[in-house]
């Protein structure tokens, strides 16, 4: 795969395993419904996810999380993201596996990306370098339809309706582990 086609699905996939918990409804494609995010088990110093929730107005998702982060961190070095769809009445596959070498922190502060609100309105804002404290996001609206519109580009499959499932995992600058964390969201088609 391109690094041009790359990009888009990891800057999706970014937003799926760090928040893809808030969501407008895609007219065009379905909706997606925010399941759980969590941190990995019995993975020790390790970003902790806390009190996930969400809460639907309309065609809206608020999402609220806490992430308590262990340990002052310059910037981060890497990142895996492996993503696997489970379709309905359909076995799990792994759809896609996405490594990043250079330039995590600046995903994360882009204002123009359907996540980047959430991050840097969060209290306080989340943007490298990351101090050790606790950061709040609360009633962060992420645009879903951006999501969906990224991967339906890479492919015409990915949007079926399906139980997805992520673990993101993020390096600090010294590549130790700072964040292994589970997110699950489901995908339904909207009925016409």
């Amino acid at each position: 795969m391109s690094f041009r086609l790359a990009r888009p699905l990891l800057v999706a996939a970014l937003a799926l395993a760090l928040y893809v918990c808030g969501s407008t409804p895609a007219a065009l494609f379905g909706d997606v419904i925010p399941m759980d995010i969590k941190s990995c088990p019995s993975t020790p110093d390790i970003m902790q996810l806390n009190n996930f929730s969400t809460y639907r107005i309309g065609n809206s998702f608020l999402a609220s999380l806490i992430i308590d982060v262990p340990r002052a961190v310059a910037y981060f070095s890497k990142m895996a993201l492996k993503l696997t769809q489970c379709p309905t009445g359909a076995p799990c596959k792994q759809f896609y596996t996405l490594r990043y070498s250079s330039g995590v922190c600046n995903l994360l502060k882009d204002r123009n990306a359907f996540w980047g609100p959430a991050f840097t309105d969060a209290e306080p804002p989340m943007r490298c370098p990351l101090e050790k404290r606790v950061y709040i996001l609360r009633n962060a609206t992420l645009s879903v339809e951006k999501f969906a519109i990224l991967f339906r580009a890479i492919s015409p499959t990915a949007l079926r309706e399906a139980l997805w499932s992520s673990k993101l995992e993020v390096w600090d600058e010294k590549d130790k582990l700072l964040v292994c964390a589970i997110i699950k969201v489901k995908y339904l088609e909207r009925k016409q």
